[in-house]
């Protein structure tokens, strides 16, 4: 969180340093947070397990509190609704989430709103507040995989006209930097096609994008087991698992690659990159 453009870091309870991690599950989204408060070192950090159907969901969350949560999409903005109970009052939020135009800042407008006489929001006597917080990706390294959408043609031909047009949109998104509305869209084929090698390529590399190693790596992961082998999905994972800082998953990926001539130079510096990396 960037605490200068951030209304979180001036409340009357500043919050200091604030992480948001945004993980593709099975089902849905797991949002995980972890600030600081009060000069305390992750005073707050819980997990919250999303369905993107609008549907509630049970998670326990900081400070072993239940807490029902439900999420959406309109448009290019994610929707987080949630209900926890907090010292015999009920306590509502609205968090809405939205990228700017290059991907590489989200903003989060939120809406806290305290029942029963709760007197915990803020220095006014509402019951309700409203917030907007400034989220920063983190820079990423060297290392930047990229899309080959003629190595990825075969398993993408597999699939039907209907998701070849999903597919096609998918890819015209990614090209405009609207990552998550391409993430929405590829999720939803991914667990149609599960198996299809080629989506999950697609779909890790637009975690990536979102800053979402780790989601990326189970996808790439998953590319590399499903269908034929194919050297570029090799590599696609080599470079996940070096951003991940999977050493041996890496080192392992990059002697599959040995004796290839078409990677045969970034190979080469990405293992240098590697021997510099371990020391």
């Amino acid at each position: 969180m960037d605490p200068v453009r951030s209304e979180s870091a001036h409340q009357d309870t500043p919050i200091g340093q604030s992480t948001l991690v945004i993980r593709l599950t099975g089902g849905g989204l797991a949002m995980e947070t972890i600030r600081s408060e009060g000069g305390r070192p992750a005073a707050f950090h819980e997990t919250l397990n999303l369905k993107l159907d609008g549907s509630e969901t049970t998670s326990t969350g900081n400070a072993g509190v239940a807490v029902i949560a439900k999420a959406h999409w309109d448009g290019n903005r994610l929707f987080v609704e949630t209900l926890r109970n907090v010292q015999d009052s009920t306590v509502t939020t609205l968090y809405v989430h939205s990228l700017s135009a290059n991907g590489r800042e989200m903003t989060v407008d939120k809406t806290l709103t305290v029942q029963h006489g709760y007197q915990g929001v803020s220095a006014s006597s509402s019951n309700t507040g409203h917030g907007k917080d400034i989220f920063v990706r983190v820079a990423a390294p060297d290392v930047q995989p990229q899309l080959d959408l003629q190595a990825l043609s075969e398993p993408l031909r597999n699939l039907t006209p209907a998701e070849h047009d999903v597919v096609d949109k998918a890819i015209k998104l990614i090209g405009q930097k609207k990552h998550i509305q391409a993430l929405q869209d590829l999720t939803g084929l991914t667990a149609s096609n599960p198996m299809n090698s080629g989506l999950r390529v697609l779909r890790a590399y637009v975690l990536l994008e979102l800053g979402n190693v780790t989601g990326a790596l189970g996808d790439a992961r998953n590319a590399e087991d499903s269908g034929a082998h194919s050297p570029y999905k090799c590599w696609f994972l080599a470079q996940v698992a070096y951003l991940a800082g999977d050493q041996p998953l890496c080192r392992r990926e990059i002697k599959h690659l040995a004796g290839n001539t078409e990677y045969q130079a970034q190979v080469e510096k990405l293992a240098q990159d590697l021997k510099t990396q371990a020391k």
